[in-house]
């Protein structure tokens, strides 16, 4: 497979990722043989998207992969964890659609902390961290809402790099789950040796409902600051209440951002770290201090 760039920027693959083609790459059939994959998510160990992405590594040839995922869905519960000592953390191997993990009874980031440090899933190996893929996009400022993003960032704060991936629910409520995870494998194709040689990395894909062609152009930007297109209405049963009705392909698009590259049917690639600190405003009060 190989990859070029038009004069827009966009990534567009030039070659069909599969196991046969990605096995002349030495880097990575060296990782199909040795790399583990911790496999987690935020909508469930049943979910759909859980399922694709578990068929996308196995497809391209990765043997030592495991799941780690909730009993129940935690869409936009962000970063929430069990730290109460009273209170059990209940686990259960999976057996669902032939694929091999376990079953949390917690948090997304419980899944990733149970998975990789409670757990000996991988004989003391370190896997890399796939979270998603999630139903529903993860941009922006989502990223501080998303029980995917959670999942990942928990990974990473622990040691172990990791890749969250989303899929934007089209207009029309579609995700096509067998393309999604077909694109999947092309991207993670190029990004898993990338991710690798980084160390321990946080990198954000989404992948598009209407893209511009199959597969789609790519494009690695940065995640958009703006807000949602928060809104409310008065809530349908409750008088005194309030239901959110915030239209999300409302929100702003600001070009050469992760929203504008998804919104306009390409693949983003947005890499991340932990550490939010405004080190302008840190350096700025340092002085003010010693003035």
């Amino acid at each position: 497979m190989g990859a070029g760039n038009d004069a827009s920027g966009n990534w567009f693959w030039t070659g069909v990722m599969d196991a046969k083609v990605m096995r002349k790459n030495r880097r990575l059939e060296f990782l199909m043989l040795q790399q583990p994959i911790l496999l987690t998510n935020d909508d469930g160990y049943d979910a759909p998207g859980l399922k694709a992405l578990w068929d996308c590594v196995k497809r391209m040839g990765f043997e030592n992969v495991r799941i780690a995922a909730p009993a129940r869905g935690w869409s936009v519960r962000s970063h929430a964890t069990t730290v109460d000592p009273q209170e059990a953390i209940r686990i259960e191997p999976l057996k669902l659609d032939g694929m091999a993990g376990v079953v949390i009874d917690g948090f997304p980031a419980d899944c990733s902390r149970v998975g990789l440090v409670g757990l000996d899933l991988f004989g003391g190996q370190k896997p890399l961290v796939l979270a998603g893929i999630n139903g529903g996009a993860n941009l922006g400022i989502d990223a501080y809402y998303s029980g995917t993003l959670a999942a990942a960032r928990e990974a990473v704060a622990l040691g172990f790099p990791a890749i969250a991936l989303s899929l934007l629910t089209g207009k029309d409520g579609e995700r096509n789950w067998e393309r999604t995870s077909r694109w999947a494998a092309e991207v993670l194709g190029w990004l898993i040796p990338h991710v690798l040689e980084t160390g321990c990395s946080l990198w954000n894909v989404n992948f598009p409902s209407a893209p511009l062609a199959d597969p789609p152009p790519v494009q690695v930007v940065p995640m958009s600051p703006d807000p949602l297109a928060v809104a409310f209405r008065a809530h349908s049963e409750q008088a005194d209440g309030l239901s959110y009705a915030g239209p999300y392909f409302q929100r702003p698009a600001r070009p050469g951002t992760d929203v504008e590259a998804l919104f306009s049917g390409v693949i983003s690639i947005t890499p991340m770290k932990l550490d939010v600190t405004d080190y302008e405003l840190l350096e700025g009060v340092k002085g003010k201090k010693g003035s």
